[in-house]
């Protein structure tokens, strides 16, 4: 079984059931030395840094794990010009089965939404895009979860289906009428060169 990372079992507990120094010293008596401290405690490199360098309390990073225990990230890969996007007829969960969205999935532990979106596409449509850049994030606290929408440019004629679900190229400008329905607004956003700030942060206040 795995072991449970310090910021696991603080997630999990309202109390510390060690002190980070004793879990620290468990990682220099282990034969987990090899892995990264950070890695070790269950942070993410960026949590690591804003702790070592004080600009981020270790109650802050549980804090929003605990807020977020649903983190997702969807991705619009856009051809050069800006006329085609590559999008997913999705299979899975009922509520889009059917439907087309971007490619994506859920952020795994100690991932950053880049890092995601980087594995999730590459997995679903065989093409490693490394460039992204976030375009919008939802998110509804209240039901734990929130999504992050990426956009990237490149050759979209190199993608393939890699699961059951279809990866398919639709004109950007012209989306089919099974598109997933926030789709039909954050795509023009995430073409947007008119100085929106990116990203945009939106509240949902639905059930979904």
């Amino acid at each position: 079984m795995r072991r449970k990372s310090f910021i696991q079992l603080l997630v999990e507990n309202e109390e510390a059931p060690i002190r980070i120094d004793d879990y620290i010293e468990k990682w220099h008596n282990s034969a987990d030395v090899y892995i990264p401290l950070s890695e070790f405690l269950g942070m993410t490199e960026q949590e690591y840094a804003g702790y070592v360098e004080g600009t981020t309390t270790l109650g802050e990073i549980v804090h929003q794990r605990r807020l977020l225990r649903e983190r997702y990230v969807v991705g619009l890969l856009f051809d050069e010009n800006r006329n085609y996007v590559t999008l997913i007829r999705k299979t899975h969960h009922e509520w889009q089965k059917g439907s087309l969205n971007g490619p994506g999935g859920h952020i795994e532990e100690m991932e950053t939404p880049e890092e995601a979106m980087i594995r999730e596409f590459k997995e679903e449509t065989g093409l490693e895009v490394t460039i992204w850049e976030e375009v919008v994030v939802i998110y509804n606290y209240s039901q734990y979860w929130e999504v992050t929408f990426f956009r990237a440019f490149g050759d979209v004629t190199k993608v393939t289906s890699m699961t059951d679900e279809e990866v398919q190229i639709h004109s950007a400008g012209s989306l089919p009428s099974n598109v997933i329905p926030n789709l039909r607004w954050i795509i023009p956003l995430a073409l947007d060169e008119t100085g929106t700030v990116r990203p945009i942060r939106i509240e949902d206040r639905g059930g979904n």
